[in-house]
C-alpha cells in the first residue's frame, strides 16, 4: 500500500513523473512481518510507550565513477565534463573536487528540494571520486529512513543523467577507501530534550547503557 506523504515528483523521468514508497502487508492485510518499516514501526511503538522517541540523521558516503570501463574491464573514477583528467589523488575536504562536478550537484540539489529530502552539505572525502552528503537530523525513525531511501535513488538518477554512474557500495575498490553509511542517533524525552547530551565527558547512564546494549548485540 502506499506510504501517505511519500508521493513526489521524479523530474529526471520527464514531466508529469512520480514516485511514492509502499508498505508490504498480508492478503488479509495485516503488517507483513518482513517488511522493515513494519518491523522499525514496532522498535518505535515499544520507545514511544515509555516516553521516548529516538532522532536519526544518516550520512551516505558514494563514489562517481565512468561508466564506460577500462580498457582492462576496471572501473575508474570519473572525469569532470570539461577534462579527460582523473581524480587520482586523496583531496579530503576540497573545494575543487566539488567544482568539478557542480552540475551534478546542481541538479542534485534542486531534485531533492523538489522531493523535500533535507539535504544538508557535501564534502569531497578520502579518496578520489568519493564523496559524501548528509540528511537533516529529524525525531522520526521512519522518515529519517525513508529519506534516505529516497535520497539514493536520486543521487543515482541524477549521476545516470550526466552520464555517470554513482555507487553506493562499501568497498568498490579493494586500495581506496570504503563507503560508508553513518547514522547518527540520540534519544529524546517527551519534552524533547536530548537525553544523551551531557557536559560529562563519559556521557549520560542512558547513553552508556544503549551503546553497552550495542556492544552486547554486535558480540552475539
Amino acid at each position: 500500500k502506499p506510504i501517505p506523504g511519500t508521493l513526489v515528483p521524479t523530474p529526471w523521468a520527464g514531466e508529469g513523473s512520480a514516485q511514492f514508497l509502499v508498505d508490504f502487508y498480508e492478503l488479509d492485510g495485516t503488517p507483513h512481518d518482513l517488511d522493515p518499516r513494519h518491523v522499525l514501526g514496532l522498535v518505535t511503538d515499544r520507545f514511544a510507550a515509555d516516553g521516548l522517541t529516538p532522532a536519526v540523521a544518516v550520512e551516505l558516503e558514494f563514489y562517481l565513477v565512468d561508466p564506460k570501463r577500462a580498457r582492462d574491464g576496471s572501473v575508474r573514477p570519473a572525469a569532470p565534463g570539461y577534462s579527460n583528467d582523473r581524480p587520482r589523488n586523496v583531496e579530503v575536504y576540497g573545494l575543487r573536487e566539488l567544482e568539478d562536478f557542480r552540475p551534478f550537484f546542481d541538479d542534485l540539489y534542486a531534485f531533492t528540494d523538489a522531493q523535500g529530502l533535507p539535504l544538508e552539505s557535501a564534502i569531497s572525502e578520502f579518496a578520489p571520486g568519493q564523496f559524501e552528503l548528509t540528511l537533516c537530523y529529524k525525531p522520526d525513525v521512519l522518515r529519517a529512513c525513508d529519506d534516505a531511501i529516497m535520497y539514493k535513488r536520486v543521487v543515482k538518477a541524477v549521476a545516470q543523467a550526466h552520464g555517470l554512474e554513482a555507487t553506493f557500495m562499501a568497498k568498490p575498490f579493494a586500495e581506496q577507501a570504503g563507503s560508508g553509511m553513518h547514522i547518527h542517533v540520540s534519544m529524546n524525552d517527551a519534552e524533547g530534550l536530548n537525553l544523551f547530551a551531557s557536559d560529562d565527558p563519559e556521557g549520560t547512564a542512558m547513553l552508556r547503557h544503549a551503546i553497552g546494549g550495542m556492544i552486547a548485540s554486535v558480540g552475539d
